[in-house]
């Protein structure tokens, strides 16, 4: 049926109690799923906070309690690619990605460069009409607004994690043997001209197989874990969602409209649709807020973590250096902490993902320049950074914050991060690459942002190593039996034919396969104190090394000749970042980051001064609920007792209607409540009430 002439249909099921849930005692007040009749609950929004302003492009340590809305904005952007064909696959994936649930678990992702998927649509052509396929790329990204500040809380722990996980499996596979046969036939001369000869055959194959194989696997995992109990404020930030299909890479300036309209008729087009998808609620850390004050007020301005020098081709001798710069200025081996060392966001990875590029197309092609504007441009113009296919999308997610935070501890040590799965086939052969990156940071020049008390700074590291060997052996014998005769003819000669059956048949084998496998899984849990959060500036080392398939190869060289193609070879580019970096005390100290200078004992007392502040807040919050929650009890008790009060009047209004008055005092005396409709507490009565001692005593004797 055409999707036009379809319908839906549906049925709205009420189910009572059919969602059962551990709400807090403050969100069930706020909810309105308890009614104490005490008034709002206090959200402490006299003094107003905001978020840090270096954390509104890098969010990070926030926790989203509600989830976006990008129904209308989906729906929008289904129909403007409805004409270039995109397909059902492709049409899932973008719908998954900005699924609520997941948006709501990467929007610290999405709220930077976004998250992609690679997708197909239709090629040449005109509107809906279009032949051939093209791979492009749909990005998801969240811009979000102004944050709003709407309470304090706390006794709350949210808990951030950065996973690293790493496989690699080894494996080589033998096989060797022998076979052998004979064929023994027998002929007797017939004396038929046609037909001169016929006699059996016989035929006898054996053979043997020996395999061996083996494979071992090592798998790394390590988890960076950050945990926050101190107090937290809620802001509401609104949220523009923007899906853009990139089927080629922004014009430079200066296109005119023919190549644009060429552009658009070769389905190369770059279509963004975008829309408000609501407000997201989310906890913040108070560490990671600041108190909105004057203007005049003397403070200490936030940070500048913009001024980033661009990607270049030259390499300073620090970077290549082993030693690393100390808070103290002092050259020494840096060795990656055990714990005490979480690295949470980068800052200016644009100019690390762009270097990257660089590196490979410098590595691709020998006549890459990283001059002029449209470089950029360029160098995601090769066959392994082209728009589109499988090692671009690979680059760039293994390029995003994620990864580069979780490998962080790698890419400082002389092995490097690599990235993996830079490989793509094309017509004449694969093409693939070796990337890796190398980080250098430099403490002398680190920014302190923010400190924090009441931290849990952990580290799991699981180790798994497995290996498995098999041997094999395989005997088989097999014989036919049949028959043949010789044909002769004048104008071909002799011709032999045959036919036979299988005989007896014998096989055999046997393998023995073993296993071992090894798990170790250790978690440190140290005792944190006071935390501090750095923005170390770090250099990255981008090194690539492109194999272009054929032309690589030595008849590729052989026939390109003395003027055709050169390997250009490994190729390095670096680029400079900010490491926002959660650091325990200790081993800032020892990092030479804290010492006693920029950080005496003085202003170690006012940030005690400031968690004891806290801590005092708490207790006066919790001292509060404590009443509350004691006060609502009595007022359960001063509801129950209205209603055996007013039960007890309404019993005695019905027995005062049962005794008969006497003659001389048969009118009702006013102020009675016996005629009057009786309520029980919380009902609108337009008239108030007192014991009815009246109507007992002028009833008369009983």
């Amino acid at each position: 049926m055409p999707d036009r002439l379809a319908a839906a249909a549906g049925r709205m099921t009420t189910v009572p109690g059919g969602w059962l849930a551990h709400v807090p005692e403050k969100s069930a007040h706020l909810v309105g799923l308890i009614e104490d009749g005490m008034g709002e609950v206090p959200r402490y929004t006299r003094a107003r906070w905001s978020p840090q302003p270096w954390l509104r492009e890098n969010n990070f340590g926030t926790y989203a309690v509600n989830a976006l809305d990008p129904s209308t904005v989906l729906a929008a952007f289904e129909r403007r690619v409805a004409t270039l064909g995109l397909d059902d696959a492709g049409r899932e994936r973008v719908r998954t990605l900005v699924s609520s649930r997941v948006l709501r678990s990467l929007d610290k992702e999405m709220t930077g460069g976004g998250a992609s998927v690679p997708a197909r649509t239709g090629a040449w052509g005109w509107h809906s009409i279009r032949l051939g396929r093209r791979q492009i790329r749909i990005r998801v990204r969240l811009v979000p607004g102004e944050a709003a500040f709407t309470m304090l809380d706390h006794s709350v722990e949210m808990e951030e994690n950065r996973r690293a996980i790493e496989t690699v499996t080894e494996s080589a596979e033998s096989t060797k043997g022998a076979d052998f046969g004979y064929l023994v036939g027998e002929a007797v001369h017939t004396e038929n001209s046609t037909a001169v000869a016929a006699g059996p055959t016989f035929t006898e194959t054996g053979s043997g197989r020996k395999s061996s194989g083996e494979s071992r696997t090592e798998s790394t995992l390590t988890v960076f874990r950050v945990a926050s109990t101190e107090p937290y404020a809620e802001i509401a930030t609104p949220y523009t969602l923007r899906i853009t299909l990139e089927a080629d890479d922004p014009p430079p300036e200066g296109r005119g409209g023919v190549r644009t309209g060429f552009d658009r008729f070769r389905g190369k087009r770059v279509l963004t649709e975008e829309g408000p998808v609501g407000t997201l609620w989310e906890h913040v850390p108070l560490s990671l807020m600041a108190p909105d004050t004057d203007p005049g007020a003397d403070l200490l301005e936030a940070p500048d973590l913009t001024a980033l020098a661009p990607p270049r081709q030259d390499v300073s001798p620090y970077v290549l250096g082993p030693d690393t710069l100390h808070g103290d200025g002092s050259l020494k081996p840096f060795r990656f902490p055990d714990t005490g060392f979480d690295v949470r966001r980068i800052v200016g990875l644009a100019d690390i993902q762009v270097a990257n590029t660089y590196a490979l197309a410098l590595s691709y092609d020998a006549g890459f320049s990283m001059d002029g504007p449209d470089a950029p441009r360029r160098a995601r113009d090769t066959g392994l950074t082209r728009l589109g296919t499988g090692s671009a999308q690979a680059l760039e997610d293994g390029t995003g914050n994620a990864a580069l935070t979780a490998y962080y501890h790698r890419a400082t040590t002389p092995q490097g991060y690599g990235i993996p799965g830079l490989s793509e086939k094309n017509i004449v052969g694969d093409e693939r690459a070796q990337l890796d990156l190398y980080a250098k940071p430099d403490f002398s020049r680190a920014r302190l942002l923010t400190v924090a008390d009441g931290k849990k700074m952990e580290v799991l590291r699981r180790t798994g190593a497995g290996a498995a060997a098999t041997v094999g052996r395989e005997n088989a014998q097999d014989s036919a039996l049949g028959a043949g005769v010789l044909i002769s003819s004048d104008k071909t000669g002799l011709h032999q034919l045959g036919g036979s059956g299988t005989g007896p048949y014998a096989a055999e084998g046997d393998a023995l396969p073993t296993s071992a496998d090894q798990l170790t899984s250790i978690n440190t849990k140290p005792k944190t104190g006071r935390v501090f959060l750095f923005a170390v500036p770090t250099s990255w080392l981008s090194v690539a090394d492109v194999r272009r398939g054929v032309k690589d190869t030595r008849v590729g060289r052989f026939v390109g000749g003395t003027f055709g193609h050169v390997r250009p070879g490994p190729k390095a580019v670096s680029s400079q970042a900010y490491a926002l970096v959660w650091v325990r005390d200790d081993v800032a100290r020892e990092l030479g980051l804290i010492d006693d200078t920029n950080f005496p004992a003085r202003v170690g007392a006012a940030w005690d001064a400031v968690g004891s502040a806290s801590k005092a807040w708490v207790d006066a919050d919790k001292a509060y609920w404590k009443k509350r929650r004691a006060a609502t009890g009595l007022r359960e008790e001063r509801d129950a007792a209205r209603i055996t009060l007013a039960d007890a009047e309404r019993s005695m209004c019905i027995r005062d209607r049962r005794v008969p008055a006497a003659p001389w005092r048969r009118r009702r005396p006013t102020g009675t409540r016996c005629g009057s409709r009786w309520g029980r507490p919380g009902q609108n009565s337009t008239r108030s009430w007192s014991p009815p001692v009246k109507s007992l005593t002028t009833a008369g004797p009983t």
